[in-house]
């Protein structure tokens, strides 16, 4: 399945954890808006490297879904945007714990143009204020925002 309708207007996103591929088939072909393969909260840090391979490999194999990838401050979100930078299948990403503008910018620039970016606020420490981008990105959404690189806002 994919996403039936722009990320800007899905009701239902379902969360499947990275590391039960089992799942991800059952999760592609319900009637939710949106499959997301969660490789933040869902998998323990000793279970990243596995999981994340996994996804990866369900997608190159012609699965269609967005991934929940680790947040900036930790050395897991190098991994994971290094890793799905280009993957066929990857619908977006979706950004965990932004606390900034720069984080979303990082992760914008960590992957190919046109890659939608969905940024999940911490409001402990962000709000859609302090989560203004400089560069273009930003576009709608949810509670927090959906956000694609420069190259797709022409």
């Amino acid at each position: 399945m994919t996403t039936r309708i722009a990320p800007e207007f899905a009701r239902s996103w379902l969360l499947v954890p990275g590391n039960a591929p089992e799942r991800f088939e059952p999760a592609a072909t319900s009637p939710a808006d949106a499959v997301v393969l969660d490789l933040e909260d869902a998998v323990a840090a000793e279970g990243k490297a596995a999981a994340r391979a996994g996804v990866i490999e369900w997608l190159r194999g012609g699965g269609r879904a967005w991934v929940r990838i680790n947040d900036t401050t930790t050395s897991h979100w190098c991994d994971d945007v290094d890793a799905l930078a280009g993957v066929p299948g990857l619908e977006g990403v979706m950004l965990a714990k932004a606390e900034s503008g720069q984080q979303v910018d990082a992760t914008a620039d960590a992957l190919p143009d046109g890659t939608k970016i969905l940024v999940l606020i911490d409001l402990r420490w962000g709000s859609r204020q302090h989560l203004k981008s400089p560069a273009p990105k930003v576009c709608s959404g949810w509670c927090s925002a959906v956000a694609t690189s420069a190259a797709t806002q022409g």
